[in-house]
């Protein structure tokens, strides 16, 4: 059985309702009506994800290694299991974006280089089309590149990396960052990526 006044004491404390009233004041149902949605494994990890809010203010809970919080950006739960997959995948593949510096370290070439990576990724999987990179990647621990890269003619977003290509990314109000987790997750989903 799910304890929904746990989860509502963390939210308590992480929407900071502190200021204003006691954690006592905690039931299953407040401050927030929380919904199951579904789980996921992350990793060999069981997660559950839990839905509350609305609208614009539509937020999930995850309940797996840890517990966090994200504000759904107007993902539905199949959409937020497959960002919350590709968040993950990056975040423990030690991800290095194209304009940080990193001094001292041999295994993390210099900007101009790692751009130089992504462009001949570019050209290898979109010859002679007129691309911009919306976000690139350097993957750190296995030392690949993955990019979200939009086709500047038709406004097509796609991921590509060195063993991968997922085309047509939605989601264009989204973060580059939220659109390439999403891609990433679609590609662990469906077992094309580990």
């Amino acid at each position: 059985m799910t304890d929904y006044t746990a989860y509502n004491r963390y939210l308590f404390n992480e929407f900071e309702f502190n200021s204003q009233f006691d954690i006592s004041k905690c039931t299953e149902s407040w401050p927030f009506r929380i919904h199951p949605v579904g789980n996921v494994a992350i990793e060999g990890v069981a997660t559950r994800i839990f839905q509350f809010g609305e609208n614009e203010n539509l937020w999930y809970l995850v309940d797996g290694e840890s517990i966090s919080v994200y504000h759904g950006g107007g993902l539905n739960p199949l959409q937020f299991k497959m960002f919350l997959l590709g968040n993950i995948w990056l975040g423990r593949n030690q991800p290095i974006d194209l304009h940080t510096s990193i001094l001292g370290d041999s295994r993390v070439p210099a900007t101009t280089v790692r751009k130089e990576n992504i462009r001949t990724l570019v050209e290898k999987f979109f010859p002679g089309t007129k691309v911009s990179i919306s976000e690139g990647l350097l993957l750190k621990k296995c030392n690949e590149y993955v990019a979200l890269v939009i086709e500047e003619l038709t406004g097509a977003a796609h991921v590509i990396g060195n063993k991968m290509i997922l085309r047509n990314i939605p989601f264009e109000n989204l973060s580059p960052w939220k659109r390439l987790s999403i891609g990433i997750g679609t590609l662990i989903s469906k077992n094309l990526l580990r």
